[in-house]
């Protein structure tokens, strides 16, 4: 970014990887014996890229850090109270409709089972609805596996938030590059170390217990703190891939691909380090390469861009809901193809309808504009 610039290639890069995250439930979907198939064999490898989700979560925390550091590296004045407004109305409004939605859904249909789907698949939705209790619990965003039982992929968006409470004090940590990066070891380090005792170390989104939860939380900051020392040496990064010969950017690029191939487990460091490291790398080439750039800032990058938020938090309900209605009527694959077009337009209808006007809105509760440090204050009126 500079003078307020909008780095739209970053928007395509967030567009995609919320692709790449309803990719990997439909494949996840899939009749247990077709990816029986798939997975000891070497095409696993070759599309692991294009269904891994977690790697895509990854770089959706990077993504965050970068951004939402954006204005602190540009020298600005921030009053944490309209960040804070800003950022709530951002990832909590829509983030509590999707809930609503996802309720809605469930009591419309039930828990259908759909036959040719994975057992994977026609468990994911509880056996009967939340009462008013577990409603209200994924609406406080405990983070619990009960609390996020109706949509699970928010158990992100919990940790989005509550890192978010916090991310003006990790910006502060962060310019020191040594102590954030120590910093980020040892949260690293603890927060495995405590899931290993707790006995939850397999998904975020498992967690049984609100410490669980915590430790997860703990896990998960490095992930920002990556993404602001992307932006505080963004100079450097830029100069250093400029200096690149093309043949290094492009083994950097299969670097990410091979990278991406590993698939994920939160239980190990040595993955979540990898996908910071792709993560990383996906993010400058993304600003940097021209070739790349001009690809994200076609019109259908972009529109992925623009539905992505409404399209993670949608997409998983509307399959559960909308799936099992037509595999019943039509063969798995032209099932599931409609189900994910169904799912887009959803995501369309909610980024017009919920979260634009929720954007539209923080900024209208904070109309108060950021000044550059140091500039004088404005002269009143007499």
């Amino acid at each position: 970014m500079a003078g307020g610039e909008r780095l739209t290639s970053l928007d395509a890069v967030r567009g995609i990887a919320a692709s790449v995250v309803v990719a990997g439930h439909a494949y996840f979907a899939m009749p247990d014996p077709w990816r029986a198939a798939v997975e000891p064999s070497a095409w696993s490898i070759v599309l692991e890229p294009f269904h891994n989700g977690d790697a895509a979560v990854v770089i959706f925390f990077v993504l965050s850090g970068c951004v939402l550091s954006l204005p602190y590296a540009q020298a600005r004045e921030l009053d944490y109270r309209r960040y804070l407004v800003r950022r709530v109305c951002r990832i909590y409004i829509p983030f509590a409709v999707a809930v609503v939605l996802s309720y809605v859904l469930y009591c419309a249909v039930g828990h259908r089972a759909a036959p040719v789907a994975s057992d994977w698949f026609n468990t994911l939705w509880p056996a009967h609805a939340p009462d008013t209790a577990g409603l209200a619990a994924h609406l406080l965003m405990t983070g619990t596996a009960p609390d996020i039982a109706l949509n699970p992929p928010m158990w992100s968006l919990v940790y989005e938030m509550r890192v978010s409470l916090i991310f003006p004090l990790l910006v502060l940590l962060a310019r020191n590059t040594r102590l954030a990066v120590l910093m980020s070891l040892a949260l690293f380090a603890g927060a495995l170390l405590g899931l290993n005792r707790l006995g939850e170390n397999t998904h975020p989104a498992q967690a049984a217990t609100v410490i669980a939860t915590l430790c997860w939380t703990a896990e998960i900051v490095p992930y920002f703190a990556a993404g602001i020392l992307l932006t505080m040496h963004r100079a450097t990064l830029s100069r250093a891939w400029n200096a690149m010969p093309s043949g290094l950017r492009l083994l950097s690029g299969a670097g990410v691909f091979v990278i991406f191939s590993i698939r994920p487990s939160f239980a190990h460091l040595d993955n979540d380090l990898l996908y910071l490291v792709g993560a990383g790398v996906v993010i400058v080439a993304a600003h940097k390469s021209e070739g790349l750039r001009r690809v994200l800032d076609m019109a259908l990058p972009q529109w992925l861009g623009r539905i992505s938020y409404s399209l993670y938090l949608t997409h998983l309900p509307v399959m559960l809901a909308i799936f099992p209605l037509l595999e019943s009527r039509i063969a798995f694959a032209p099932a599931m193809a409609l189900t994910v077009t169904i799912a887009f337009a959803v995501a369309e209808l909610m980024h017009r309808l919920v979260e634009s006007p929720a954007m539209t809105l923080g900024r209208r509760l904070t109309r108060r504009a950021w000044v550059p440090v140091g500039a004088p204050a404005p002269e009143r009126p007499l």
